[in-house]
């Protein structure tokens, strides 16, 4: 039994797409994001940039509806920005933002 429910979690636990930092993190500017994704990802995701310390941390939505086979994505960091350590790179679901299909690692933004 106990191996079944491992072995049924596997699926799941493979299946966030993880996402790159920007190659730029300074606000305003232009950079360019990757990702690898799995099968069992949706077969389109939005991404969010987020503040990891807060739970209200949406500071711009970056993409919709992105394919994830392009696995590449420029992107544009809003210009307003704090300049601070702990942004993250989310992709949600589009039919229900608040289920993560992956996230980046953290990164600090500049001015």
């Amino acid at each position: 039994m106990k191996l079944f429910l491992i072995t049924s979690l596997l699926p799941v636990l493979a299946s966030a797409v993880t996402l790159s930092i920007p190659a730029n993190t300074k606000a305003g500017t232009t950079s360019q994001i990757t990702w690898v994704s799995g099968s069992f990802d949706p077969p389109t995701w939005s991404l969010f940039l987020m503040n990891s310390s807060d739970p209200f941390g949406l500071k711009g939505i970056l993409g919709e509806n992105i394919d994830p086979s392009l696995g590449a994505l420029d992107i544009t960091l809003p210009s307003g920005l704090k300049a601070t350590n702990g942004y993250i790179l989310k992709a949600v679901y589009p039919d229900n933002v608040d289920r993560a299909a992956g996230w980046s690692p953290k990164f600090a933004v500049t001015n």
